[in-house]
């Protein structure tokens, strides 16, 4: 399929942290954490991060360009969890210090429902040659009618400039539901 990034839902990620100060602990509990402690109950203990050690280091979900609770807008943490795998443990360091990471759960990355693809692609081409075919069909009407299209006279009749344009444009963004 050509172009297939276009329908690709971004990859977000269910993230905790604990933040700690040196590599050593951070390497200490990532081991724990890989041995089946309890991640959240691991960053309460530990973690020096204030916004989310009480709640177990959660930062919600992580998706490229979102806000990251206390992290604010962090492309290197984003790049490296929404890499990861739901249950995934990783450590990296950021300007904050060490973070020991776990994904809890993965959402996207796939393929977008048809459906979507529909109202995003082929609905606005539908309409576009629809609006071709009724354009096309009613210059053939005007002329087997023999009727002239004289603006400036509509114009002076309605009082409103350029108004067959501005009627168009209504119509095209009108709801076709």
């Amino acid at each position: 399929m050509q172009h297939q990034d276009r329908y690709l839902a971004p990859a977000r990620v269910a993230v905790r942290h604990i933040l700690v100060g040196s590599e050593a602990e951070a390497r200490r509990l990532e081991q724990e954490a890989r041995g089946g402690a309890d991640f959240a109950a691991l960053a309460k203990r530990h973690s020096i991060d204030e916004a989310t050690r009480d709640i177990g280091g959660a930062l919600g979900y992580v998706q490229e360009g979102s806000e990251i609770l206390g992290l604010g807008r962090n492309e290197m943490f984003t790049q490296k969890v929404t890499a990861m795998g739901a249950g995934d443990v990783d450590l990296f360091r950021s300007a904050k210090g060490w973070h020991v990471v776990k994904v809890e759960k993965r959402d996207g990355g796939g393929l977008l429902p048809l459906e979507q693809v529909y109202r995003e692609d082929l609905d606005p081409m539908l309409k576009q040659r629809f609006a071709a075919i009724y354009n096309d069909e009613l210059v053939k009407a005007r002329d087997a009618a023999g009727v002239n299209y004289d603006s400036e006279n509509f114009e002076k009749f309605t009082g409103v400039p350029n108004n067959c344009d501005r009627l168009m444009d209504m119509a095209e963004q009108s709801p076709t539901r």
